[in-house]
């Protein structure tokens, strides 16, 4: 894959995310009946992505955006079934996990800055830490990520439910 594919394949992914951004976040305060339709639902879209990802052969772009907003359906399901799971209890882990320190999982530059995770190489940084509310901003378009995301981008092959409980035990 070329250099212009892949900077296609960047830009086509913070269309994707800025478009389904609202679609991923999961609600708190459901009912179980409520969390087990959106599971549901969620399930059955995963599917049908899997599905279409068979007929993208020869499009690396479409395969490629295809694979991560699967990989963002699966996640946003296992935040239901943690939270479904233990209700208030994991409710109450996650904002702990949430309040964990962002700088001390990325470290900034004196200017505050650093390079965003879900983009390419950049000259200049473009993710920064809003102190106040410990949220990482992306100034290229990728959106607003917690320390749960960050982690989880950090090491691909961990979980959301084991972020949570790493991030709440440091």
């Amino acid at each position: 894959m070329d250099t212009y594919e892949k900077n296609l394949i960047g830009n086509k992914r913070k269309e994707v995310l800025s478009y389904w951004d609202n679609r991923f976040k999961v609600p708190y305060d459901l009912k179980k009946k409520e969390y087990n339709e959106l599971i549901k639902e969620t399930s059955s879209h995963i599917k049908k992505l899997q599905d279409s990802l068979h007929y993208t052969k020869g499009n690396e772009l479409w395969k490629q955006v295809l694979s991560d907003e699967i990989e963002d359906y699966i996640t946003k399901n296992k935040k239901m079934k943690f939270l479904f799971k233990g209700s208030k209890k994991n409710i109450l882990d996650i904002q702990k996990a949430k309040e964990y320190p962002i700088n001390e999982l990325l470290e900034f530059n004196n200017r505050g800055f650093v390079d965003c995770l879900w983009h390419g190489p950049e000259r200049t940084p473009s993710l920064s830490w809003d102190k106040k509310r410990n949220k990482a901003h992306c100034f290229a378009g990728c959106g607003d990520f917690d320390s749960i995301d960050i982690l989880l981008k950090i090491n691909p092959n961990e979980d959301f439910i084991s972020a949570v409980k790493k991030l709440c035990q440091t």
